[in-house]
């Protein structure tokens, strides 16, 4: 497999990760019982996979 595909594959990963935290920490935000915080900061997360995509991204172009 070629480093450029690889690096592709990196990308797609992370943007998997960007979608999902997105999608719990809206439904984190949303909790009935706002006494039980999560143990994963989402904004973080969608933060770190915006990141490594972008490099990701960056690299796979590069080639």
């Amino acid at each position: 497999m070629k480093t450029q595909t690889i690096f592709w594959v990196i990308a797609a990963a992370a943007l998997l990760l960007v979608v999902f935290s997105g999608f719990f920490e809206r439904r984190q935000a949303a909790r009935k019982n706002l006494d039980r915080p999560g143990w994963i900061s989402w904004p973080l997360m969608q933060v770190l996979g915006v990141i490594a995509m972008v490099v990701a991204a960056v690299l796979a172009l590069k080639g």
